[in-house]
């Protein structure tokens, strides 16, 4: 039959062009990838052991061997600022498991994360504050807590003590941010005058010759910066009549504005950056629904060939996800289990045919025929935090994986991550910044 004659073509070329791990098990990292500015590293699902060590493994190599001194997460922008701190005071195991639970979401709070971040954590221990590897946030939700450290301890300067005495009609809980839907143009000029006068600010002391350029000043401007798009991101978001598609793609978009915002902040220049969000976020186009431009889109209209994306796809195994159907009820995620069923028009057919637990296909290198015989097979799994019981089994996303990503990582099976032990009721009431974010 034609379409079988198809996936034997397309199972040759992929063949042909992947690469397996080496003697010590890793995966070899493609060039392009190596030598981009922003490395975005994806994944099928959340809740997967597989998915998170290869992604760790990546950023050991690209921190040890490629300069990267910058790893964001699809994580909430402001929340992530106490893991970072955390990661660059020698912290013990404990300190780190309660820095990952403050990021208020459960798929970073498993073991595979916790190990990662411990080598991170010894990373800086050994080396100077200014080759230290920082953790950030790209998500602007759940910017309460930028807001509560504001607060805490305000800016320098009196008009942004002033300005910031404008934002009282705004409250945060649990690292949400509260307010009416008439306040919020006052409070998104009360945090615009913020920021201005902490630049200004800023200024005035990097003129003044202090050394350390008033690194409260600076930490403040970020908190500002991080809640001001959280403010931009609640006004988008309570817009009447938007489709959920351009409803996501606004959240994408205010995605990567965080991550240009830490790159200049970084210090370091155009030093390269890796990014670990779904495979969806990064991929260069999902030409199903014009109305969602994912952040991958925007990041290659702004990098060209500078910008990778290198997605993972899996064939069979158990993941971690919470039900769709009241999902904040949920005390822990359940284990899903998901075979490669037969009659799915899936890419994941084709890839699971080729020898090997897990290997790379470089879709850059191979962008010829390769590319275009996975673009016959327009679909492929992905799930998020949160699936539908039952027929989440046969749920596919419909992308163009030879135009979506400029590689792949694929395993043949994967494993349910494990999490880590909840934190005492008290622990939880009392850390800020905590949301369920989706």
């Amino acid at each position: 039959m034609p379409e079988l004659e198809l996936d034997r073509a397309a199972v040759d070329r992929v063949r042909g062009a992947a690469r397996g791990p080496a003697a010590d098990g890793v995966l070899p990292l493609p060039s392009a990838a190596a030598t981009s500015d922003v490395l975005a590293v994806g994944e099928a699902t959340h809740g997967s052991s597989e998915f998170f060590r290869t992604r760790a493994a990546i950023v050991r190599q690209m921190v040890q061997d490629h300069g990267v001194r910058l790893v964001a997460l699809e994580a909430s922008a402001a929340a992530t600022v106490d893991l970072d701190r955390t990661l660059g005071c020698g912290p013990t195991e404990a300190q780190i498991v309660d820095a990952l639970g403050g990021l208020g979401y459960w798929t970073w709070n498993v073991r595979e994360m916790l190990e990662f971040l411990a080598w991170i954590a010894s990373w800086n221990a050994r080396h100077p504050v200014s080759d230290r590897v920082r953790v950030v946030g790209v998500d602007p939700n759940g910017a309460g807590s930028a807001l509560a450290r504001l607060r805490r301890s305000p800016p320098g300067g009196r008009a942004a003590v002033a300005a910031l005495d404008r934002l009282a009609p705004l409250a945060e809980r649990d690292g949400k941010l509260l307010a009416r839907d008439r306040d919020l143009p006052g409070l998104i000029e009360a945090a615009t005058g913020v920021r201005e006068a902490l630049l200004a600010h800023e200024c005035g002391v990097s003129s003044a010759g202090a050394a350390s350029g008033d690194e409260l000043a600076r930490a403040a401007l970020l908190d500002c910066r991080v809640l001001l798009t959280g403010l931009e991101l609640e006004t988008d978001m309570r817009r009447r009549g938007l489709h959920p598609g351009a409803r996501e793609g606004l959240r994408d978009q205010r995605m990567a504005d965080l991550l240009t915002l830490h790159r200049a902040a970084d210090g370091q220049g155009r030093a390269p950056v890796v990014l670990l969000a779904h495979n969806v976020h990064i991929s260069r186009e999902v030409p199903v629904d014009a109305r969602y431009r994912p952040l991958g889109a925007i990041l290659a209209d702004e990098l060209g060939d500078r910008y990778y994306a290198l997605a993972q796809l899996f064939g069979r195994g158990e993941f971690l996800a919470k039900s769709v159907i009241a999902p904040s009820l949920q005390r822990r995620p359940r284990r899903r289990r998901v075979t490669l069923m037969a009659g799915l028009p899936l890419v994941e057919h084709v890839l699971d045919r080729v020898d090997g637990d897990a290997y790379v296909l470089d879709l850059r290198q191979h962008a010829g025929w390769t590319a275009k015989a996975l673009s016959r097979h327009s679909t492929a799994r992905a799930y998020g935090a949160q699936v539908v019981p039952v027929v989440y089994r046969t749920s596919v996303t419909h992308i163009d994986p030879g135009r979506a990503y400029d590689g792949i990582v694929y395993h043949r099976k994967i494993s349910s991550s494990t999490l880590l032990p909840r934190p005492p009721r008290a622990a939880r009431r009392r850390r800020p910044g905590t949301s369920d974010l989706s």
